[in-house]
């Protein structure tokens, strides 16, 4: 037997302190019996291997109870976007109590920057061989471990699971790069190279979310992206956070047309070029006098010649916030990028009204003409820009708006509290793995209490078409018509929409004729239609009310697993998620993959929704004050939570809306009237408030939900 198995047992036995046994084994190494090797003599302490790795953790001095924080460089909150938003959580976790370590892979552009951490009492280290003495001297005290950016974590992913094994890691995406190069190749004189870019950085950073325990996505849709490439992943959202003014000046008091941006970031630089050549010359036409300021930081020698007359390109600004308060719109033409655009968070914080892109709307929940004006032609956005410029009411309540939905979304106590759920909430139970087949039923189904077939099984689904154009209606028939587990009553309702003949041409099909219990040869509103069809029947014998449109398209099974999903989760009102290739007027109801549903405050009137009948009393008969039922999905809420009912929206079983546009048989404008109008008699949400989920379920299994027997 070798020696030192005979020397371990005697030598753990001996009654000594850890002081007298460093003394011990040091002069033993020096000693007579040095000729045993330092190799061997080191693991008299080591107990026998048994398979657990613990014991090669080094002796914890301390508690593991602080976090570190690494990122590319000391934060440089005046130069970029990224920077404001991670000084800002370090801010929050230090007023919270937290121990903060900070790693910088390199300097900042100044030596004060790194200053301004550890004049906060963060211990502040910068670069890789000082941060990698680090870890392996202090790793063991970390418990939590939060690293920014995918080449960052690249690089110290695995030290820090070497030297703080124990830690909970958690990848803060940022954003996502490769959605950011895949949308700048378009725009690219070498679209090669940046979809090259791309496919590096969607390998790099999927691999990086894989390595760690917890990842941080930016805006709901890139957590959505995540979850769609791995559904197996622990993804949070956490948003930018702003500090949100009470109050801003009025639009008298303000002038001109205002930018800020990071110019090392190129969807920056391309939206002033684009600006300056494509939509400042007509904003000029009808606004002579109106000028562009452009701040920034590394703004290039090209954004530098757009100075003249009409741009003043400024340059670096220590201040942002004067500029915020002088002008009078700010613009974002910004074409391509990904994430959640902080320079818009940062104007609409300070009252500064916004003319955007979709993509710079992306992720802050912005509505057209409620929170900001949106606009993806050249045209249309300059044609934005004159009217919110001349317009003092649209202004003011832009303004008010977009100060409301920071203050409810993206304010500080509201990221706190987020950031506070992110570091001490547990890890979900694990989702299905992205091979899993959704067809087949799991051997384990969730225990959903459907109410017994034989009293209580009874659906009623109530359905308008126009038979004068493609339609789904007798698709959907036949989908919610093959239920297993419900007693479906489907009544159609079909409504012209030519204004010269009271009849369609179109072929009509059998069944779905034998279906329709209403024909109107006029246009009549939704709602008016669906109180006749109700009027027809005792309502209370069903247990659902199902109304549904004709241009949707439902998955095999559907009625089956979505009701089962909502009797299991409570929700009195519930509805399909959409499709990422459907028509939404608001993202926040697109699927999230690896998610069965989630409760929430908003669901729509359509194309899908579904009343349980507790709710019969208080939504029946449809509130016809609202003939279209433009706005009762911000009135449902605030009635339904009178009673203590739920919302919801179940994402296992989405409907695809790909076959006509919202509203492409309306006037938007009446429409958009015809809501408000309507909203200002009753009490309601606003969007910001109502497109908020609560409780989120994880898919546990191939099938969320599977029907009871």
């Amino acid at each position: 037997m070798n020696p030192i198995d005979l020397l371990r047992p005697l030598w753990r036995a001996l009654p000594i302190d850890l002081h007298w046994r460093q003394r011990i084994k040091h002069f033993l190494l020096q000693g007579p019996l040095a000729r045993l090797g330092s190799r061997q003599m080191a693991v008299l302490d080591a107990p026998a291997w048994d398979g657990d790795w613990s014991v090669l953790r080094p002796p914890l001095d301390a508690p593991a109870d602080r976090l570190l924080v690494i990122d590319w460089k000391p934060p440089t909150p005046d130069l970029d976007s990224g920077s404001y938003r991670l000084r800002l959580i370090l801010d929050l976790l230090l007023e919270s109590g937290v121990a903060i370590d900070f790693i910088g892979d390199r300097e900042a552009e100044h030596p004060d920057y790194a200053e301004a951490l550890r004049a906060r009492g963060i211990t502040t280290l910068v670069g890789q061989s000082a941060a990698l003495d680090h870890l392996a001297a202090q790793g063991h005290r970390y418990r939590q471990v939060w690293i920014s950016r995918p080449e960052v974590a690249e690089v110290y992913l695995a030290p820090v699971r070497a030297h703080a094994s124990q830690a909970t890691v958690i990848y803060d995406t940022v954003d996502l790069h490769w959605v950011r190069f895949e949308r700048g190749a378009a725009f690219a004189s070498d679209p090669t190279e940046l979809l090259e870019r791309a496919r590096h950085y969607r390998r790099l950073e999927l691999a990086n979310a894989r390595a760690a325990d917890r990842v941080i996505a930016i805006t709901e849709d890139e957590r959505a992206r995540l979850l769609q490439e791995d559904p197996r992943l622990d993804v949070r959202v956490l948003p930018n956070v702003h500090p949100v003014v009470d109050r801003a000046a009025p639009l008298s008091a303000r002038r001109d047309l205002f930018f800020i941006g990071g110019f090392q970031h190129e969807p920056n630089v391309d939206a002033m070029h684009y600006f300056a050549a494509e939509i400042l010359p007509l904003v000029r036409a009808e606004l002579p006098a109106v000028r562009l300021r452009i701040v920034g930081s590394h703004m290039p020698e090209s954004v530098r010649q757009l100075d003249s007359p009409a741009i003043e390109a400024v340059g670096y600004a220590p201040e942002a916030e004067p500029y915020f308060a002088q002008a009078r719109i700010f613009v974002a033409p910004l074409r391509h990028g990904a994430g959640m655009k902080g320079k818009i968070g940062q104007s609409l914080s300070q009252g500064l009204p916004v003319v955007t892109t979709s993509i710079g709307a992306e992720g802050l929940g912005l509505t057209h003409e409620d929170e900001a004006l949106i606009a993806d032609d050249p045209v249309e956005f300059a044609a934005a820009v004159v009217r919110l410029y001349r317009d003092e009411a649209l202004w003011s309540h832009l303004s008010e708006a977009g100060l409301a939905l920071m203050r409810a979304c993206y304010s500080v106590p509201v990221v706190a509290a987020r950031l506070r759920d992110l570091l001490t909430e547990p890890a979900p139970e694990p989702v299905a793995s992205p091979q899993s087949d959704p067809s087949v039923s799991s051997t384990e189904p969730h225990a959903a209490s459907l109410p017994p077939r034989e009293t209580d099984r009874r659906v009623l689904i109530l359905g308008i078409y126009l038979p004068e154009i493609a339609n789904h209606a007798a698709t959907l028939s036949r989908e919610l018509l093959g239920s297993h587990d419900w007693e479906v009553d489907l009544r159609w309702a079909s409504v012209s929409v030519s204004t010269s003949t009271s009849k369609s041409n179109a072929p009509t099909d059998p069944e779905l004729e034998a279906l329709t219990r209403l024909h109107s040869p006029e246009r009549v509103p939704k709602f008016e239609l669906l109180n006749r069809l109700l009027a027809e029947v005792e309502i209370e014998r069903y247990r659902y009310l199902l109304v549904v449109d004709d241009d949707i398209e439902l998955p095999p099974g559907f009625l089956d697993r979505f009701l089962a999903i909502q009797e299991t989760r409570d929700f009195t009102l519930a509805q399909p998620a959409r499709t990422h290739d459907s028509y939404t007027d608001h993202q926040f109801v697109n699927q999230l993959l690896g998610v069965e549903s989630r409760r929430t405050r908003f669901v729509e009137i359509g194309p899908l929704f579904s009343l349980r009948r507790d709710g019969f009393a208080s939504l029946l008969p449809f509130d016809e004050d609202a003939p279209m039922g433009w706005g009762l999905d911000f009135v449902w809420p605030v009635v339904l939570e009178r009673h203590n009912q739920r919302l919801g929206i179940v994402d296992a079983t989405p409907m695809r809306h790909a076959l006509r546009k919202p509203v492409s048989t309306y006037d938007y404008t009446q429409t958009q009237t015809a809501m408000q109008a309507f909203l200002d008699r009753q009490p309601h949400l606003t969007l910001s408030e109502a497109c908020i989920a609560g409780q989120t379920y994880p898919l546990t299994g191939p099938a969320a939900i599977a029907s009871a027997p």
